[in-house]
């Protein structure tokens, strides 16, 4: 049967895997979370739709959304994680355009691996070979048995394709090997205003983070100091699933990067780690998001302009249990938005959307609130002002 209306859900790529937050709770109890009730403030959202978007495909998008100076909104297509494979949407008051890898000249086996978006154009994160060698590797199967598969066995390697505001290619260029190792895998790129670069890299066999400073072509500018609250981190406070690291789509603990007022913020995601503040000089600051007892980020929801408030989609933890794993249906459904101060974390209100799941918002633009919902194979975009509720 079609699906013909529901809420877009944002589904981030770390909640593809199996992790636990309850083992989480009493870690972010003791590291200043918020106490009951610190916020008196609410406020509530009554979504009405505003327009439709002639897209055909998934109603399910990677990832949070981005968004432009210009209320651009820009989504990333759901695609099977085996491949990568997929394109990214820019959704805007007068057209749609798509960033495919598949327009991306002069490489092979081209996988998708992250995006970032500005009023400049599109950056495409993508793991490819420059030329394609094929050949058998062996592949070990869930249930034991090993499996030659044909494939391109030529050296793999981290590249950024340029596209402009109208998905146009422009250029690639490698993400320079001195920071992009074999121990390290990158997994995120954000632009300055400058067209200075910021990466970020997961080590393979630690998962400790990376981050380094690249120029406007990839080449490695200077590699920066690690927080201390991100490099002593452990896997469990990262949200990591036991095994492998190296897993380079299924990595739960996928940062998110967004621009903020000239500065770039790093969060990652159902983890008690503190979201990260980095200038264009390298300089970090580090901001704990106090929320409640037995909640977890998400995700920030992108605001422009910037005005010292973030939006915070969180998880609420489940209750502790013997269950291997978790209802899948407490990931969807215990979602909720708090505005909270972006000079101390300190959370000031909370954003009820009875109608709507914050999981399906994408951006708020000078207040307000911008969702989608999937109808009939198109994206009907749907606006809402927050009033408050005491």
């Amino acid at each position: 049967m079609a699906v013909r209306s529901t809420h877009l859900s944002f589904v981030l790529l770390f909640a593809l895997a199996s992790f636990t937050v309850a083992q989480e709770s009493k870690a972010q109890g003791a590291t200043g979370s918020s106490p009951a009730g610190i916020y008196t403030r609410s406020a509530s959202l009554e979504f009405k739709d505003a327009s439709l978007s002639n897209i055909l495909g998934s109603p399910v998008f990677i990832g949070a959304a981005q968004c432009a100076d210009d209320r651009t909104v820009f989504l990333d297509m759901a695609r099977p994680l085996l491949n990568g494979e997929g394109r990214i949407y820019s959704i805007s008051k007068t057209a749609v355009h798509e960033y495919a890898t598949e327009n991306i000249s002069g490489l092979h086996d081209v996988r998708l691996i992250g995006y970032y978006a500005s009023d400049s154009g599109v950056l495409l994160l993508v793991n490819a070979a420059r030329e394609e060698r094929q050949g058998k590797i062996r592949l070990t199967l869930p249930d034991g048995t090993k499996s030659d598969v044909k494939t391109n066995v030529a050296e793999r390697k981290f590249f950024l394709a340029e596209f402009d505001p109208e998905g146009s290619y422009k250029n690639t260029f490698e993400v320079d090997p001195a920071f992009a190792t074999d121990k390290l895998l990158v997994t995120e790129v954000g632009a300055f205003d400058s067209g200075h670069l910021l990466a970020v890299a997961v080590a393979r066999d630690t998962a400790n983070f990376e981050l380094a400073m690249l120029n406007g072509d990839g080449s490695l500018l200077r590699v920066l100091d690690t927080p201390r609250a991100i490099r002593d981190s452990s896997r469990k406070e990262r949200g990591l699933s036991s095994g492998s690291a190296a897993d380079s789509i299924k990595l739960p603990a996928h940062p998110q990067l967004l621009p903020d007022g000239g500065r770039i913020l790093v969060i990652f995601p159902g983890s008690i780690l503190p979201v990260l503040e980095i200038s264009e000089g390298g300089a970090i600051r580090t901001v704990r998001l106090r929320l409640p007892d037995r909640l977890s980020p998400l995700s920030l929801i992108p605001s422009i302009p910037p005005n010292g408030r973030w939006y915070v989609r969180a998880m609420k933890s489940p209750e502790p249990t013997n269950d291997a794993l978790q209802p899948e249906a407490t990931f969807q459904t215990d979602h909720t938005v708090y505005e909270v101060n972006s000079a101390n974390g300190a959370v000031t209100r909370r954003i009820n959307s009875p109608v709507v799941p914050p999981a399906s918002i994408g951006c708020v633009f000078d207040g307000e609130f911008v969702a989608f919902r999937y109808d009939d194979g198109k994206l009907v975009e749907m606006r809402a002002q927050a009033k408050s509720g005491n």
